[in-house]
């Protein structure tokens, strides 16, 4: 496990150099670096050390957010993440604020469960959403 932690640390530190050196709209060594940091921010989890795993999903996140889109999976997976680890520290203010965002952006409304999808053509339709709440 050490070794690995090791190989994935040298990892995002090239994989940073590159983002230097890339030009700014190089969306794919953004996303790779944002994948790095976020399997680093899993491993501190793992390990314990939550400021540690907090920092690596908020650059993996932000790293998303900006070269994929705020709806694209992997930036709302790197979002669960977070709110994954603020239950797991037992900040669950921040886990339910965290949790809203994601299904904000999945299209779901965080008080009623209730899916909010546009229609081609129309204002929007909303159906019921059968899903299992995020702890």
């Amino acid at each position: 496990v050490a070794e690995a932690d090791r190989e994935l640390a040298l990892a995002v530190d090239a994989l940073r150099a590159a983002k230097e050196a890339a030009p700014p709209e190089d969306a794919e060594t953004a996303t790779a670096l944002a994948t790095a940091l976020n399997n680093s921010a899993l491993y501190a989890k793992r390990d314990g050390r939550d400021e540690d795993a907090g920092r690596l999903y908020a650059e993996a996140f932000d790293l998303r957010d900006a070269a994929l889109g705020e709806d694209h999976p992997d930036t709302i997976a790197t979002l669960h993440n977070i709110a994954e680890l603020h239950h797991a520290f037992n900040r669950q203010t921040e886990a339910e604020a965290a949790r809203n965002e994601v299904l904000r952006r999945l299209g779901v409304d965080p008080e009623t469960d209730i899916e909010i999808k546009e229609a081609p053509g129309s204002e929007s339709t909303a159906t019921e959403k059968t899903t299992t709440p995020v702890p």
